[in-house]
């Protein structure tokens, strides 16, 4: 064996935890990938099944379950719930910075007043 096939056996043999050969190192990778990818889909199916009131909600529950706001985005609509009081109608969030009607459109199912 050249010294580049020795090279390339022992970073193989380092690489790969003892006991498991490359299927078995390989499988569990993607399962775990499998599991990751799963729960990033099921989260995300659950943000868009959801409504928050935005007149209680923290930013961080606006910024889960309204599409196209941020973390950002959900601070001001909390600041400006706080200077100017409670919104009265869904279309009052496009006065907030950043939030436009289109935004308000996207999630006129997902927000709650009461």
């Amino acid at each position: 064996m050249d010294k580049t096939g020795m090279y390339a056996a022992s970073m193989g043999a380092a690489m790969e935890p003892e006991g498991l050969g490359t299927n078995a190192s390989r499988s569990g990778w993607l399962a775990a990938l499998f599991v990751v990818v799963l729960l990033a889909v099921a989260g995300s199916a659950f943000a868009q099944d959801s409504v928050v009131n935005v007149n209680t909600a923290t930013p961080e529950e606006l910024s889960q379950v309204l599409m196209g706001v941020g973390l950002a985005k959900a601070r001001r609509i909390v600041e400006y719930r706080e200077m100017h009081g409670p919104f009265e109608h869904p279309d009052e969030l496009a006065e907030v910075r950043g939030i436009g009607p289109a935004t308000v459109d996207k999630n006129r199912e997902r927000i709650e007043l009461e």
